[in-house]
């Protein structure tokens, strides 16, 4: 709490939302969701001062998507997920897309509907490590054009994409996979 008077002072709107939604995140690790949502809140006032939207409020959006699904309270995540949607369609190659995919992951969970979940992660996963210079195998049992829009994004980032179906409970799938892969 000590940086909320020296941000405050400094003058910078953003980077005193940035320590708003940052301790409410740090609150929200310790499950005290109520005090988390206080400081999301404040956060929310400042970066509504502050435009056009930039990362702090996609960030801002983020915490409060996870602190709301935690609660849970998954109409409220829900809208605040939206805004984080919009926002990063603006930002495709932002540093940020795998900790939203993650969000987006955790308000399937929370409405449990697992199978987008799981999608999501996977997604999140799969686009964070081609940013960091991985190829990538697309792996998929259930939707073709979703592993196929997957692996473009990918390519898009610079790095090969192979996509692959085979469900990896099946040992002879897994042998298939791996055959293509190497």
């Amino acid at each position: 709490e000590k940086c909320i008077p020296l941000s405050d002072k400094s003058g910078n709107k953003e980077l005193l939302a940035y320590c708003y939604t940052q301790l409410g995140l740090t609150f929200m690790s310790v499950g005290d969701f109520n005090k988390a949502d206080e400081y999301h809140q404040k956060a929310l006032e400042k970066i509504h001062q502050i435009g056009p939207q930039n990362t702090v409020h996609l960030l801002t959006y983020l915490n409060m998507v996870s602190n709301y699904c935690y609660m849970p309270d998954s109409k409220t995540a829900k809208r605040y997920l939206d805004k984080a949607t919009l926002l990063i369609q603006q930002y495709p190659n932002t540093q940020h897309a795998a900790n939203y995919y993650y969000q987006v992951a955790m308000y399937y969970t929370t409405t449990q509907n697992f199978a987008p979940a799981l999608e999501n992660l996977g997604k999140g996963i799969a686009l964070a490590l081609a940013r960091a210079g991985a190829d990538i195998v697309v792996n998929y049992v259930g939707s073709e054009a979703a592993a196929n829009n997957v692996a473009t994004e990918i390519e898009k980032i610079g790095r090969r994409a192979l996509v692959v179906r085979a469900d990896v409970s099946a040992p002879e799938d897994v042998r298939t996979l791996f055959s293509r892969i190497i």
